[in-house]
């Protein structure tokens, strides 16, 4: 997923389909291999592959165009080295990236890089519509709008 991501292969595949040699010229990566990550690409059915032509599907189509999305991929990578030895974080016996990256996890240690601050602010702002849709299918709000009437002719309500 995150291969997907960093060499842009939705984004490529966007206005039309491409068949695999000129994914890889593309991306600069041999034809074998891109033919690797192709396959994974559709098993995750993120692309589709149709007589030698990749193209998207409309979960792929969504990493180009769900705010937050593409960032959230790419901070995976911090997990996957603090899991790197899964014992000793287990343990507490590491420092991990992820904490810095998410520092009002472990306290106020935003400040002291504004950089990363303000990447973490920008990746939360792009992520509140997703939690906002999620939040809004899993909720009923049945009933809400009478409440809401209710307390407008009542203040004391």
């Amino acid at each position: 997923l995150l291969a997907l991501v960093e060499l842009r292969i939705p984004e490529a595949l966007m206005a039309q389909g491409q068949d695999i040699p000129t994914l890889a010229r593309r991306c600069a990566v041999p034809p074998d291999r891109m033919a690797v990550l192709v396959r994974a690409g559709v098993a995750l059915g993120l692309l589709r592959l149709r007589r030698g032509q990749v193209g998207l599907t409309r979960r792929g189509a969504a990493l180009t165009g769900v705010p937050g999305l593409e960032g959230m991929i790419r901070h995976h990578p911090f997990l996957y080295r603090d899991l790197a030895d899964p014992v000793a974080f287990f343990r507490g016996e590491t420092e991990t990236e992820l904490a810095a990256f998410w520092p009002y996890v472990f306290g106020a240690g935003a400040a002291a890089d504004p950089g990363q601050a303000a990447e973490y602010s920008r990746l939360m702002a792009d992520s509140q519509a997703l939690v906002a849709e999620d939040t809004l299918r899993a909720v009923s709000l049945r009933g809400v709008a009478r409440l809401v009437v209710a307390e407008e002719r009542d203040p004391l309500l």
